[in-house]
C-alpha cells in the first residue's frame, strides 16, 4: 500500500460550526445528508439494530451493554482508588514530563500540547521524503498548507 499524504482542510472545504447550536453533534441517517441532532440533557445517543441515530432508552443502553434490566452491576473499588492516587493532584501523581521518550501512542485525552514539533517540508517531494507514520503532521511551506499521513506502506 502506498503512502497518503491528505491535505488539511479549511474552513470552506469543511461543514461549517456556525449550523450548530449548543449541545448539537452532525448525524446522518442516509449517505451525504449529515443534520445536526440536539442532544438533550441526561441522554446518551446511540444506534440500535435496524434503527436510526437518535436517543436511547435506559433500556437500550442496558441491552447495548449487554447488562440485564435490574442487574447489581456495583464492585469493589479498590482500583478506582489506587488509580485516583495517581491523577492530577493525587498523593503519588504520575506526570508524562518526568518520563522517558515514549515508546508508544500517548493519548492526551483532550489535554493541550505545548510547543509540538511539526515537520516543516518546502515541497511535495520533500514531503514525501519524510518517514510516514500514520497521523504525522507536515507543513508544506510552498503550499501553506498543512498535511497529515493517513496510510503508511
Amino acid at each position: 500500500m502506498a503512502v497518503t499524504w491528505r491535505k488539511l482542510c479549511y474552513e470552506s472545504d469543511a461543514v461549517l460550526k456556525s449550523l450548530f447550536d449548543a449541545n448539537t453533534i452532525l448525524a446522518a441517517d442516509t449517505d451525504d445528508t449529515p443534520a445536526a441532532l440536539t442532544v438533550a440533557e441526561q441522554t446518551l445517543v446511540g444506534r440500535i439494530t435496524a434503527g436510526n441515530i437518535d436517543a436511547l432508552t435506559a433500556s437500550e443502553v442496558r441491552t447495548l451493554l449487554n447488562v440485564a434490566d435490574g442487574a447489581d452491576v456495583t464492585g469493589d473499588n479498590a482500583p478506582q482508588a489506587h488509580a485516583a492516587s495517581h491523577k492530577d493532584g493525587g498523593s503519588d501523581e504520575i506526570l508524562l514530563n518526568e518520563f522517558g521518550e515514549p515508546t508508544a501512542a500517548v493519548e492526551f485525552d483532550g489535554q493541550e500540547i505545548q510547543n509540538p514539533v511539526i515537520h516543516q517540508v518546502a515541497d511535495s517531494t520533500a514531503l514525501n521524503e519524510l518517514t510516514p507514520v500514520v497521523g504525522k503532521i507536515a507543513m508544506q511551506i510552498d503550499t501553506l498548507a498543512p498535511y497529515v499521513c493517513t496510510v503508511a506502506a
